[in-house]
């Protein structure tokens, strides 16, 4: 579907809010896996802050356990006593926050959140694919030098699992990648 002019121009003062066009260009050459993604806006369940993000295609428990293994993931078997929120149901707000979580098709295993990646404060999770995502360590809104410095300080650690990386990371327009934004790769 064509966007108006009207919708160019309001996408494109939302896009370089926080960053220019140059500052795009830089931060594209800085990674190589790592892809910076534009929060969604509003104020509503979908909408995210900025983030840089690294996307990982997992077919296998194998993958998945080599995988974080290498990152040095924690990957945390649900004991039987723990209870797990169940597809479908429905919860109150504190009920939920109670649950475990499981990981999506690798229901054994715990969902991971916040943790900890070689030092640096990530959040992973698991929707069809592995998405490890940085944002400023005082601000989980923003993108700013320390989420950059964390991002290239994990990169030689993505490195180890280059086969597995999925680009983008997330597939629209809000991730600065060469599939959306290749002038920004050229430029």
């Amino acid at each position: 579907m064509e966007q108006t002019t009207e919708e160019k121009l309001r996408w494109e003062a939302y896009l370089y809010e926080s960053n220019t066009r140059k500052q795009f260009c830089a931060i594209a050459r800085r990674f190589r896996y790592f892809r910076f993604c534009r929060g969604k806006e509003g104020h509503g369940p979908d909408a995210s802050g900025d983030s840089l993000m690294v996307g990982l295609r997992i077919d296998s428990e194998a993958d998945l356990q080599r995988i974080f293994r290498c990152l040095e993931i924690p990957l945390i078997e649900i004991r039987p006593d723990e209870e797990v929120a169940q597809p479908g149901k429905s919860y109150t707000g504190l009920e939920y926050a109670k649950l475990v979580k499981p990981l999506y098709r690798f229901p054994r295993f715990r969902e991971v959140g916040w943790t900890n990646i070689h030092g640096v404060k990530v959040f992973v999770y698991f929707a069809r694919t592995l998405t490890i995502s940085i944002t400023d360590p005082e601000d989980v809104w923003s993108v700013t030098e320390p989420a950059f410095r964390a991002a290239e300080s994990l990169e030689p650690w993505i490195a180890l699992v280059a086969d597995a990386v999925m680009d983008p990371p997330l597939d629209n327009k809000y991730c600065i990648c060469p599939k959306y934004y290749p002038e920004f790769w050229q430029e």
